[in-house]
């Protein structure tokens, strides 16, 4: 639901020869905005799926997160850049999970 994938019929594939910068987002607003969609999305597909929220998923699960993109994938090496992509780990994973407590609950 989140991630399109590409399909291709009867076309070839070939190596770039530059690379592809990827900016998703230009802006702190509209990187808050994505989080608050990707939550929304992905809180939505975990409950057809029957997964449910916890506790422990809203509060530990996002502390985890961020230790792993943080400290285990090196972010500290990448300064600011790397605080707030740990965050936005963080945060996305906290309100996914508040999200379908809330779709859980039918509130």
């Amino acid at each position: 639901m989140i991630h399109e994938s590409l399909q291709l019929e009867n076309a070839s594939v070939r190596v770039l020869e530059q690379p592809i910068f990827h900016y998703s987002c230009d802006s702190i607003d509209g990187l808050y905005a994505k989080i608050g969609l990707y939550s929304k999305l992905s809180a939505e597909d975990m409950h057809a799926k029957g997964i449910k929220s916890s506790w422990l998923k809203i509060h530990l699960y996002p502390k985890l997160i961020w230790f792993r993109w943080y400290i285990v994938y090196g972010g500290w090496r990448d300064g600011a850049a790397g605080v707030v992509l740990s965050n936005y780990a963080r945060d996305t994973t906290y309100l996914k999970y508040l999200k379908l407590k809330y779709l859980d609950t039918g509130k």
